[in-house]
């Protein structure tokens, strides 16, 4: 089984969470809560931000193809287009698990001065999906933090006419502190017209892998040419658009095949291929092993 959430509401909702919030694009959760939720070990394609700051996590948290196990003094985060679930790797309930921490979960949305995903990775690039989702943290930069968010959950209780505009004003401190504390200033850039089209592209392609492949289609949509969006992706990264997506299909399909049981040609299907050969192939040349190999090489770590 695999989901989007395009509701976070809905999700929590579903999961029988109780969560802090004030509007529908920002929610503070329990991380206890959070996995044991119905649907904590559902995969499910993230179509928001989520920052998960924990001082105990004695179970496991899948991230696209990357496992993390006992997750004590760490925060991880998740965004848009990233495959996520976690699982209890003791074989107990979820909800047994020993899980002592907070979550955040939100959309560019509430970020005025970053109101589109781009933006939110351009400036905080710990959300960059090639980034590592997960970094220790020293005992006393976690509780730093925690008392930031515990001041948001206690201004989302007064909920007066002042509380939007703090609980914002609080969580872009918060933003900027975590940034301080992984040193992530060095990577942000100011954004030129080639880059902006670049993040915009890489944006669009991440929300519509499986359904759009075509470099074209996608310069329709940005309102430039073919050649121009080439150029600009090159410029800001390297390669070319059509790389960029492949890359993109291959963190897509290396999440299917990790985190579900689908048998391979069901995740050829849902990956866009008609014909599991010419997945296989596709997949062999990208990552030099076939999707069989790569989900038991998987299963053996």
């Amino acid at each position: 089984m695999m989901n989007c959430v395009q509701d976070i509401q809905e999700y929590l909702e579903k999961s029988d969470i109780n969560a802090y919030c004030l509007t529908s694009d920002f929610f503070i959760v329990d991380l206890k809560d959070l996995a044991a939720g119905k649907l904590a070990a559902v995969p499910f394609l993230h179509d928001i931000f989520e920052i998960s700051i924990s001082k105990i996590y004695r179970g496991q948290v899948n991230i696209g193809a990357e496992r993390y196990t006992n997750l004590d003094s760490t925060i991880g985060f998740y965004s848009p287009s990233q495959m996520f679930s976690c699982e209890n790797a003791s074989g107990d309930q979820l909800g047994r698990v020993e899980v002592e921490g907070v979550a955040i979960m939100f959309r560019s949305s509430f970020l005025t001065r970053y109101d589109k995903d781009y933006l939110v990775q351009n400036s905080f690039p710990f959300f960059r999906v090639y980034t590592p989702s997960v970094y220790e943290l020293s005992s006393s930069d976690i509780d730093e933090l925690v008392h930031v968010i515990d001041h948001m959950k206690d201004e989302v209780k007064i909920r007066d006419t002042s509380s939007l505009e703090m609980v914002r004003s609080m969580f872009s401190i918060l933003m900027h502190r975590i940034k301080r504390i992984l040193r992530a200033d060095v990577h942000e850039v100011k954004m030129h017209r080639f880059q902006e089209i670049a993040c915009q592209f890489e944006e669009m392609v991440s929300m519509n892998i499986v359904k759009e492949k075509d470099v074209c289609s996608y310069a329709k949509r940005l309102f430039v040419s073919k050649v121009y969006l080439s150029e600009c992706v090159r410029k800001a990264t390297g390669k070319s658009p059509k790389q960029i997506i492949m890359d993109y299909l291959i963190l897509q399909s290396k999440s299917l095949l990790v985190q579900t049981s689908f048998p391979i040609n069901e995740v050829a299907y849902k990956m866009g291929f008609v014909e599991v050969t010419n997945f296989t192939k596709f997949f062999k040349k990208q990552v030099g092993i076939t999707p069989r190999e790569f989900r038991k090489l998987t299963e053996e770590e």
